[in-house]
């Protein structure tokens, strides 16, 4: 795991450091604290957590406090004032990448991306034509022919014809109906004058009869 944790201690608050010893350790690496000053640990795994003890002359442990080195390295630069003991401690915890650190990670991570693109390939290696035709029908489905109709495929265009003879067949019997309701005051006029010339040509029979 690449990267350094560095362990500033900046001020010690209420501890009494002529009666009591500081040890910090992370893994396999420790250090004893007996004034200010910065000191490095190897990152080794992020399941090793930073532990600084308080300790009496004998070596025993009084007080601990503990940090997750997951959360040093998310935060990048953690500054706090932490109790331990009946005093406390100014900290500051950062994590360090150097030049080489920085090119670790990044072949790392090409790798990474390598090896799962290379994954990908050799698990569904047909899944992206599959996907592509997928996208080519739906695209034929909605496209616009030169007078702004949808040009469908399978059962798209099934669909499209059967709406437009639906529409098709409304639109003569529309017309149908339309021309016979125009048609009925013709045929009612000529059924009016056929009326009007028998009876004119009753009236004047009578007349010559009656002559």
């Amino acid at each position: 795991m690449p990267g350094t944790i560095l362990v500033s201690v900046l001020e010690f608050m209420g501890l009494p450091l002529s009666s009591t010893s500081i040890k910090v350790s992370m893994g396999k690496t420790e250090s004893l604290i007996s004034e200010e000053g910065d000191f490095s640990f190897p990152l080794a795994s992020l399941r090793e957590d930073l532990i600084i003890k308080l300790q009496d002359s004998d070596g025993n442990e009084i007080s601990r406090i503990g940090f997750h080195t997951k959360s040093i390295v998310e935060k990048g630069v953690w500054e706090d004032i932490f109790a331990l003991g009946h005093g406390h401690l100014r900290l500051k915890l950062q994590f360090i990448l150097n030049d080489e650190d920085r090119d670790r990670i990044r072949m790392m991570r090409q790798s990474a991306l390598k090896k799962k693109h290379d994954e990908l390939l050799s698990s569904s290696p047909r899944g992206s034509e599959s996907d592509s035709a997928s996208v080519g029908n739906a695209a034929l489905a909605f496209r616009n022919d030169e007078n702004g109709a949808y040009i469908g495929t399978g059962a798209e265009a099934s669909k499209n014809a059967k709406i437009d003879e639906t529409e098709e067949s409304k639109s003569k019997s529309s017309d149908g109906n339309g021309d016979e309701i125009s048609g009925r005051p013709i045929k009612q006029a000529i059924k009016v004058a056929i009326i009007i010339g028998f009876g004119i040509f009753v009236l004047l029979t009578r007349q010559r009869k009656g002559r």
